[in-house]
């Protein structure tokens, strides 16, 4: 299918998406929220979320020591950030992934493919990571009851050793790094959440484990192509998930603004970098 109509798709599904928000929520009451959230707490919530990218990209590096890549750390993190930028400004184009191919191909002569692999694991290891505690805090949220509790659990029991079956079949030669990937992805998805409870806290929400719930799920949704990086899509989460809660859903969309502002903020910095010359250190 035609680049540039998926990319038209996402652009009509984003669209309507941000309309059936609009609809539900009162904007003047949003934009109010935010307005008096509190900026210490905001500028916490930036730092740790630019944290968890940083300790992101470590997780990378690690896997590609698989492949004998030895990255150093600044230019990790360099290219972590940059591919963040074209993530999310650049939706149509390249994109994130893309360009990191294009750069480790070109710097280090190894194969398209492995490459290919460790972007591909470097994204289910945080999916992983990101599911474990979504159902950790399932259990302790106001969502349960005893059918889904159950149902979680059985979940939480088979989900690494179904990724590590995964990793075994299609990604075998990084099987022997599967402990300290995950340790990083779950690192990872706990700064993540910290992020989440300040902006939280910034708003002065009450309902704390439903929104972290909320925010994982949100993040799990994302994932799914077909909205620009998740726009429309995060919103709609926290609309339908507090009125399952009989909560009305302006904090929710308020809470899902800050996170995008602090999400393009932080990948807007990969803009001004750039990586010459990369030598391990």
């Amino acid at each position: 299918m035609n680049k540039h109509f998926i990319t038209f798709l996402k652009f009509v599904f984003t669209f309507f998406a941000l309309w059936v928000v609009y609809r539900k929520i009162d904007l003047n009451k949003v934009l109010e929220i935010i307005k008096n959230s509190d900026l210490i707490y905001l500028f916490l919530a930036t730092i740790v979320f630019n944290i968890s990218q940083i300790v992101s990209s470590f997780r990378h590096r690690y896997i590609l020591k698989s492949l004998n890549i030895k990255l150093n750390k600044i230019d990790s993190i360099k290219l972590y950030y940059i591919g963040m930028f074209y993530n999310t400004f650049l939706p149509g184009g390249i994109g994130g992934d893309g360009y990191k191919l294009y750069f480790l191909n070109k710097t280090f002569h190894k194969k398209v493919k492995p490459i290919l692999q460790s972007l591909l694991l470097d994204r289910i290891s945080g999916l992983g990571g990101l599911l474990f505690l979504l159902g950790i805090l399932f259990l302790f949220s106001k969502f349960n009851n005893t059918i889904l509790s159950y149902i979680d659990i059985c979940c939480l029991i088979l989900l690494y050793p179904t990724l590590y079956l995964l990793i075994k079949l299609f990604f075998k030669q990084f099987l022997n790094g599967f402990k300290i990937y995950n340790i990083y992805s779950l690192s990872i998805q706990f700064l993540q959440l910290l992020s989440a409870f300040f902006i939280i806290l910034a708003i002065n929400e009450n309902y704390i484990i439903e929104f972290l719930v909320l925010f994982l799920l949100s993040s799990v949704v994302s994932v799914i192509p077909i909205s620009f990086g998740g726009v429309g899509l995060r919103e709609l989460t926290f609309i339908y998930g507090l009125s399952y809660l009989g909560l009305n859903g302006d904090k929710g969309v308020s809470f899902s603004f800050i996170f995008l502002i602090i999400t393009l903020l932080s990948s807007f910095i990969g803009n001004f970098l750039k990586i010459q010359n990369s030598k391990p250190l």
